[in-house]
């Protein structure tokens, strides 16, 4: 492979990388509504993204997937309500749930730190 032949891709900056993340979060929401086969709710998306803005995405994806499961033969969008249950029970019903989201965390990233010592 000639190194020279490939160009260098520009760097995206931080509020890009921010905007695309969020995008992302974004988009875990919006799938309830796709599951179900029902148009997008932009005020509702926006009251969801508010009251769930703590979740990390990868927590937020499993919730989310999970409330959907749960849901029945129903169709319609999971409440902020089951989103927050399906959260709870994929951490094993813990009594402080921001805990067990930091706890959560670090065990995902942990595996990815190489510690220099």
């Amino acid at each position: 492979m000639n190194y020279q032949s490939v160009k260098e891709k520009p760097v995206p900056t931080d509020t890009e990388i921010e905007q695309c993340a969020k995008m992302e979060w974004l988009e875990v929401l919006s799938g309830m509504w796709e599951a179900i086969g029902k148009p997008l709710d932009e005020k509702r998306l926006q009251k969801y993204a508010k009251e769930l803005n703590g979740i990390p995405l990868g927590l937020l994806e499993k919730a989310v997937n999970r409330a959907i499961r749960n849901s029945g033969d129903y169709q319609v969008v999971p409440t902020i309500s089951a989103i927050w249950g399906a959260l709870r029970r994929e951490l094993g019903n813990p009594y402080d749930i921001d805990v067990a989201i930091e706890r959560w965390v670090e065990k995902q990233y942990q595996p990815i730190i190489y510690r220099f010592e």
